[in-house]
């Protein structure tokens, strides 16, 4: 039997593609046509301890390339803290 512990895990994907080129005619461009992509994971879990108090933590990993130069891959981790200090400040 499982025990309830309420906490909130969110999880989803991200992505883009993007291709730019210059105006039809443009031979003035400066850096003509370029591509990048972007990709992501992630996970989050929220957890509410008290009325005013909650923390959260998650992980994000992340991959992007712009043309032919592919950027560094690394996991990102989060953590935070909220509280409710008044009623209208959360």
């Amino acid at each position: 039997m499982f025990v309830p512990i309420k906490l909130n895990i969110v999880g989803g994907v991200a992505g883009y593609y993007s291709w730019i080129q210059p105006p039809k005619g443009d031979t003035s461009s400066l850096f003509g046509s370029k591509t990048g992509s972007n990709g992501a994971i992630y996970f989050q879990a929220d957890k509410k301890l008290w009325n005013k108090l909650s923390l959260a933590g998650g992980i994000r990993y992340e991959v992007f390339r712009v043309d032919s130069f592919k950027g560094n891959s690394n996991p990102l981790f989060r953590f935070g803290i909220n509280y409710q200090a008044a009623e209208a400040t959360y």
